[in-house]
């Protein structure tokens, strides 16, 4: 056990899960390029020429960022909704995270409200939520906004909206995630941040990033204690 995590997670009034990484591997059996490669045949099928960068991303959410650069709507809608259709596909085969579940049930009956604050889709988070049967103990998900991947982390606008929808100050809060970005859209909310690292580079890059606390593979097991020996 980590010896800051207590005192981390004291008088938190809710909880805020990035949802790819910490809830699970999203592109575990779907492959990220797939998808990545679905939103692009929107670009390449509405006659966008593509960057170099565009064409070798393996990343969806790259190629939907670029797609908000040909500064047509329409086709970034068509594009969001080709990413959202894959992310669905994907969920349904994704591998659940360990401790995740864990983690989610012991803050919710500790009376910790919990968030799901994503760039995935919502549609394809709830159905993740409701086939791993933890949607009952999620109160609310702020997912990717269609058609605006500029309100993408590192923007705070996912983490801004699920405060607001819980009643929640942000230094009330403490989110859970496992990239740079995460932290930095904690950071410019105003929101405590946790990482979860499974290897000493993304341990180095989330310190970088400004995490508060940076966790091993087992983090999401061990907040699950924590907050399971909470008194009721």
């Amino acid at each position: 056990m980590h010896p800051d995590l207590g005192p981390a997670l004291d008088g938190t009034r809710a909880l805020l899960f990035d949802f790819d990484g910490p809830v699970c591997s999203v592109f575990s059996a779907l492959p990220d390029q797939v998808a990545a490669d679905r939103v692009r045949a929107v670009l390449t099928g509405a006659g966008v020429e593509l960057s170099v960068e565009v064409v070798r991303t393996k990343d969806p959410l790259a190629v939907l960022r670029f797609a908000a650069t040909a500064g047509d709507e329409g086709l970034v809608r068509r594009a969001d909704e080709a990413l959202t259709l894959a992310e669905i596909e994907a969920v349904q085969l994704a591998t659940p995270t360990p401790g995740a579940a864990e983690a989610v049930i012991a803050a919710a009956r500790a009376g910790l409200p919990v968030a799901i604050v994503s760039n995935n889709s919502e549609a394809a988070i709830l159905l993740h939520l409701i086939e791993a049967d933890l949607d009952q103990y999620v109160t609310t998900i702020a997912g990717r906004p269609a058609g605006r991947p500029d309100l993408l982390k590192p923007d705070p606008y996912s983490l801004l909206r699920a405060l607001a929808e819980l009643h929640v100050l942000p230094f009330d809060a403490v989110m859970v995630g496992d990239t740079a970005t995460d932290v930095e859209a904690a950071r410019s909310a105003g929101v405590a941040c946790i990482g979860l690292a499974r290897n000493l580079e993304r341990h180095a890059r989330l310190r970088a990033a400004g995490a508060d606390l940076v966790l091993g593979e087992d983090g999401l097991s061990q907040i699950a204690e924590v907050l399971t020996s909470r008194p009721r």
